[in-house]
């Protein structure tokens, strides 16, 4: 279904008003949103292409408390990696 006029012009208005808020270091020079480190890093999350990779599953898999090997797993995790370090 093609999106209409005013959705379009919402969303543009919506990049727009965020893009505003950012400081000359985050700020796009194309001036798309989807051109900022974090949204680039959101779109590697959601992209279903890196499926076939050599060891998809075993990079994304969730982390377990009791692996069999490993133990706990979430010890000593301090934060996620960066989306473009796993894909």
């Amino acid at each position: 279904m093609p999106e209409s006029a005013e959705i379009e012009g919402l969303k543009a208005e919506f990049a727009n008003d965020i893009i505003g808020q950012l400081d000359d270091i985050e700020r796009p020079a194309s001036g798309n949103l989807w051109e900022t480190y974090r949204l680039k890093q959101l779109q590697k999350l959601l992209n279903w292409d890196n499926t076939n990779a050599p060891n998809w599953n075993a990079k994304t898999r969730y982390l377990e408390i009791q692996h069999e090997e490993r133990g706990n797993e979430y010890k000593d995790r301090l934060v996620l990696s960066i989306p473009a370090d796993v894909v």
